[in-house]
């Protein structure tokens, strides 16, 4: 798995237990960005969200959000879950869809320093 590669991770661990799509920004951390359907619900949240129109990404049924404001760290085993399966590996984002990421990361200063760096980096 490479940074900027999408998986569907079921997430048991959630209050709801359900698959989320998810953007790797760093293998080694287990760092995740998340794809939703909706806005994020939190006022700074909701201001910084990443929208994305359907067709950037394949693999999404309508237009999405990414949420930039909380870097996610999965549990190993759901993302080797995910790896195990190929139906929940659906490759890189496109350009447009990175640019957009890194554009709000990097107007938002939201994320810490680490986070920060490992978005905006070349490699994570």
């Amino acid at each position: 798995m490479n940074k900027w590669e999408v998986l569907r991770i079921w997430c048991d661990f959630l209050p709801t237990s359900h698959d989320k799509f998810s953007i790797c920004i760093c293998e080694r951390r287990s760092w995740f960005l998340w794809i939703d359907s909706t806005p994020p619900m939190a006022r700074r949240s909701r201001e910084c969200a990443v929208a994305v129109p359907r067709f950037w990404a394949p693999f999404l049924t309508r237009d999405s959000y990414v949420d930039i404001t909380q870097m996610r760290c999965l549990p190993n085993e759901c993302v080797q879950a995910a790896l195990n399966d190929q139906e929940r590996c659906h490759g890189p984002i496109i350009q447009a869809f990175r640019d957009a990421i890194l554009a709000g990361v990097t107007a938002s200063n939201v994320l810490n320093e680490e986070e920060r760096a490992a978005v905006l980096g070349a490699t994570s």
